[in-house]
């Protein structure tokens, strides 16, 4: 399988359409902040739903064809095409992984918040960065083996233990890099005063943050590919490596 960003290069187009997709929350949630409504927080949480579902979609799409073809560029119809396929299982794992996560997160706050006081920013960010490195591999992972082996959820938490994470240098490098560019972030939220400027930093960081997102994505299903090509083809003999 091709390098990681000599398929984000050469697939700037379907780059852009997920950056696109992902960029469409934020950008409401700044829009409408302001605007005093009952309806508005209603109509931001559907759009923001309906958002992660094509999002899931074109992007499984497009890591599935980049497992299969590379650096070859798609048109979005086969990319909704291919990744409406593991839309079922993603979202299967999200609600088992992410609920019980957001309880523990919850449940790590208030420790936090107990010792570092409420107006503390480590009070937030230390429990989730904390279970983002304890669950890396489970929340990477997951979802490149669904994508790749075309395994369901329960099948791929089974092959999880053929797999260590630390050997996936490239993918721990951009994981790392993600969460220092969170912290800045977060930072910035403080030190800037201009209402403005702090819009423009944040629709650029949010750009910045998805497409490490997407490079964490990618590398995970090239750590796979390169690994596990030959499990990937007796878990479906019929279907092979291409489509």
């Amino acid at each position: 399988m091709p390098k990681t960003f000599d398929i984000l290069k050469k697939r700037w187009m379907e780059v852009g359409l997920l950056l696109l997709l992902a960029n469409v929350p934020w950008l409401a949630q700044t829009l409408l902040r302001d605007r005093h409504s009952l309806t508005m927080p209603l109509l931001s949480s559907l759009l923001g739903l309906f958002i992660m579902i094509v999002l899931t979609i074109f992007r499984a799409g497009f890591l599935r064809t980049s497992f299969l073809y590379g650096e070859q560029k798609q048109n979005f119809k086969t990319l909704f095409t291919v990744g409406k396929e593991f839309f079922v299982q993603l979202f299967f794992f999200w609600v088992i992984y992410g609920v019980p996560l957001g309880f523990a997160t919850m449940a790590l706050n208030r420790i936090f918040v107990h010792y570092f006081g409420t107006s503390s920013r480590l009070s937030f960010m230390l429990p989730l960065l904390l279970l983002s490195i304890i669950f890396i591999k489970i929340a990477i992972l997951i979802p490149a083996l669904i994508i790749t082996c075309k395994l369901n959820v329960i099948d791929a938490f089974k092959a999880l233990k053929n797999y260590r994470i630390l050997e996936a240098k490239e993918l721990l490098v951009l994981f790392a890099i993600q969460q220092v560019f969170g912290f800045v972030r977060l930072l910035d939220k403080h030190l800037i005063d201009s209402k403005t400027v702090l819009m423009a930093t944040g629709f650029i960081g949010t750009i910045i943050s998805n497409l490490i997102t997407i490079a964490i994505m990618l590398s995970a299903i090239k750590f796979i590919a390169d690994n596990t090509v030959d499990a990937c083809a007796k878990a479906h003999p019929t279907d092979g490596l291409s489509e």
